[in-house]
């Protein structure tokens, strides 16, 4: 079973965390927040914390799964759940499945720009910027920016992190794109066990 959460969806329910995102699909579901800053999701009562893919490439460390940062959501174009025995075709995984975020890709065909401010309560501040366009020759260029402040109902905790994600494209064929792409995170936060 394959499941695609497009842009369409993440943009109407204004997602800014994958927990959101993920709750779209059946069987998926979020068992473990530590520390403020690590996520671990389940696919069919299996962990799925050795099956974290960005772009097809596994994005934890194998031998050391508990420490997974959370993802920052502003440069994911969707999220694709493969569930099932048919995700061993991505290699070495737990047998409920995978989970697989693709990232925002140069657009050659049409120019995009968005931005976006959310304020929310204990102090939540967050900007996203989102610019696209053809450069022309087969060239195309996106910029994904993002900055989030915030605080909780706690005393004393908070995250502050921003996100600068720069990516070139030539499409030298009809069939053929080439991306580079580069993504700078940083994340600083209080640890918050709930205590």
């Amino acid at each position: 079973t394959v499941m695609s959460i497009p842009v369409d969806i993440l943009t109407d329910q204004q997602v800014n965390n994958v927990e959101d995102a993920l709750r779209n699909v059946s069987g998926v579901s979020k068992f473990k927040q530590g520390n403020g800053g690590e996520e671990k999701f389940s696919i069919r009562g299996f962990d799925a914390s050795q099956s974290l893919y960005k772009d097809g490439a596994r994005i934890n460390n194998p031998y050391n799964a508990t420490n997974i940062a959370t993802t920052e959501t502003s440069n994911i174009e969707r999220y694709d759940v493969l569930k099932g025995p048919s995700a061993i075709l991505y290699g070495s995984g737990e047998p409920g499945g995978i989970i697989n975020y693709i990232t925002k890709k140069p657009l050659f065909d049409r120019t995009y720009r968005s931005a976006e401010a959310i304020f929310g309560s204990y102090d939540y501040y967050r900007g996203e910027l989102d610019l696209t366009a053809p450069l022309g020759s087969g060239f195309a260029y996106r910029l994904v920016s993002s900055i989030e402040d915030s605080g909780s109902q706690r005393d004393h905790t908070y995250r502050d992190r921003w996100l600068l994600a720069p990516s070139i494209g030539w499409q030298p064929g009809d069939s053929t794109n080439i991306v580079l792409q580069y993504e700078y995170i940083t994340d600083a936060y209080t640890q918050d066990r709930g205590q």
